[in-house]
Protein backbone atom coordinates (compact mmCIF):
# COMPACT_ATOMS: atom_id res chain seq x y z
CA UNK A 1 0.00 0.00 0.00
CA UNK A 2 2.74 2.54 0.64
CA UNK A 3 4.33 1.56 -2.04
CA UNK A 4 1.50 2.86 -4.25
CA UNK A 5 1.34 6.32 -2.56
CA UNK A 6 4.99 6.47 -2.81
CA UNK A 7 4.86 5.96 -6.94
CA UNK A 8 1.92 8.01 -6.89
CA UNK A 9 2.88 11.32 -5.55
CA UNK A 10 6.31 10.39 -7.45
CA UNK A 11 4.52 10.54 -10.56
CA UNK A 12 1.87 13.50 -9.83
CA UNK A 13 5.13 15.44 -9.07
CA UNK A 14 7.01 14.51 -11.98
CA UNK A 15 4.18 15.22 -14.30
CA UNK A 16 3.58 19.18 -12.58
CA UNK A 17 7.52 19.82 -13.10
CA UNK A 18 6.60 19.17 -16.74
CA UNK A 19 3.67 21.13 -17.13
CA UNK A 20 5.46 23.91 -15.06
CA UNK A 21 8.43 23.66 -17.60
CA UNK A 22 5.59 23.77 -20.43
CA UNK A 23 4.44 26.58 -19.01
CA UNK A 24 7.72 28.79 -18.47
CA UNK A 25 8.80 27.75 -21.72
CA UNK A 26 5.72 28.86 -23.91
CA UNK A 27 5.38 32.28 -21.80
CA UNK A 28 5.94 35.12 -23.03
CA UNK A 29 6.81 37.09 -19.64
CA UNK A 30 10.89 36.82 -19.17
CA UNK A 31 10.43 36.83 -15.13
CA UNK A 32 8.04 33.18 -15.55
CA UNK A 33 11.35 31.50 -14.76
CA UNK A 34 10.76 32.25 -11.60
CA UNK A 35 7.96 30.00 -11.05
CA UNK A 36 10.24 27.20 -10.35
CA UNK A 37 10.46 29.12 -6.76
CA UNK A 38 7.17 27.58 -6.41
CA UNK A 39 9.03 24.59 -5.49
CA UNK A 40 11.17 25.60 -3.00
CA UNK A 41 8.32 25.47 -0.79
CA UNK A 42 6.32 21.92 -2.26
CA UNK A 43 9.46 20.20 -1.72
CA UNK A 44 10.64 21.59 1.52
CA UNK A 45 13.57 20.94 2.68
CA UNK A 46 15.19 19.35 0.15
CA UNK A 47 14.49 22.03 -2.57
CA UNK A 48 16.50 24.70 -0.91
CA UNK A 49 19.25 22.76 -1.58
CA UNK A 50 18.68 24.21 -5.14
CA UNK A 51 19.59 27.79 -3.78
CA UNK A 52 23.62 27.13 -3.14
CA UNK A 53 23.92 24.76 -5.97
CA UNK A 54 22.87 27.42 -8.28
CA UNK A 55 25.75 29.43 -8.02
CA UNK A 56 27.92 26.76 -8.98
CA UNK A 57 25.47 26.48 -12.05
CA UNK A 58 25.81 30.24 -12.93
CA UNK A 59 29.27 30.18 -12.38
CA UNK A 60 30.02 27.10 -14.79
CA UNK A 61 27.63 27.90 -16.95
CA UNK A 62 29.11 28.30 -20.85
CA UNK A 63 25.99 28.64 -22.88
CA UNK A 64 24.89 32.05 -23.71
CA UNK A 65 21.08 32.66 -23.64
CA UNK A 66 21.30 34.97 -26.23
CA UNK A 67 21.55 33.38 -29.72
CA UNK A 68 23.49 34.34 -32.78
CA UNK A 69 20.63 36.44 -33.61
CA UNK A 70 20.79 38.44 -30.84
CA UNK A 71 16.97 37.02 -29.20
CA UNK A 72 16.68 35.42 -25.92
CA UNK A 73 16.07 31.40 -25.83
CA UNK A 74 14.43 30.04 -23.09
CA UNK A 75 15.82 26.88 -24.54
CA UNK A 76 19.33 27.97 -23.94
CA UNK A 77 18.95 29.05 -20.73
CA UNK A 78 20.93 26.86 -18.05
CA UNK A 79 21.22 28.45 -14.72
CA UNK A 80 17.07 29.71 -14.57
CA UNK A 81 15.74 26.90 -16.60
CA UNK A 82 17.50 23.92 -17.24
CA UNK A 83 18.84 23.75 -13.87
CA UNK A 84 16.00 24.19 -12.01
CA UNK A 85 14.19 21.93 -14.36
CA UNK A 86 16.44 19.08 -13.55
CA UNK A 87 17.03 19.56 -10.04
CA UNK A 88 13.24 19.58 -8.91
CA UNK A 89 12.47 16.62 -11.70
CA UNK A 90 14.97 14.72 -9.99
CA UNK A 91 15.72 15.28 -6.41
CA UNK A 92 12.20 16.67 -5.50
CA UNK A 93 10.52 13.26 -7.08
CA UNK A 94 12.66 11.29 -5.05
CA UNK A 95 11.67 13.29 -1.85
CA UNK A 96 8.36 12.47 -2.80
CA UNK A 97 8.61 8.78 -3.47
CA UNK A 98 10.57 8.43 -0.08
CA UNK A 99 8.59 10.99 1.94
CA UNK A 100 5.29 8.87 3.02
CA UNK A 101 7.76 6.16 3.88
CA UNK A 102 9.97 8.36 5.97
CA UNK A 103 6.43 9.39 7.69
CA UNK A 104 5.27 5.75 8.20
CA UNK A 105 8.97 5.01 9.59
CA UNK A 106 8.49 7.67 11.94
CA UNK A 107 4.67 6.67 13.39
CA UNK A 108 6.26 3.20 13.79
CA UNK A 109 8.99 4.59 15.56
CA UNK A 110 6.60 7.03 17.77
CA UNK A 111 4.46 4.28 18.51
CA UNK A 112 6.67 1.67 19.81
CA UNK A 113 8.00 4.14 22.56
CA UNK A 114 11.94 3.72 22.22
CA UNK A 115 14.07 6.44 23.34
CA UNK A 116 17.09 7.78 20.87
Amino acid sequence: MIHKVSVTLAVIHLVSVFIMGYLIASSSDGSAVMAWLLYLTIDFPVGWGMVPLAYVVEALNFVDSIGSNGEYSIYRDIPNFWYPAIYIGVVGTVWWYYLPQLILRSIRWLRSGRSI
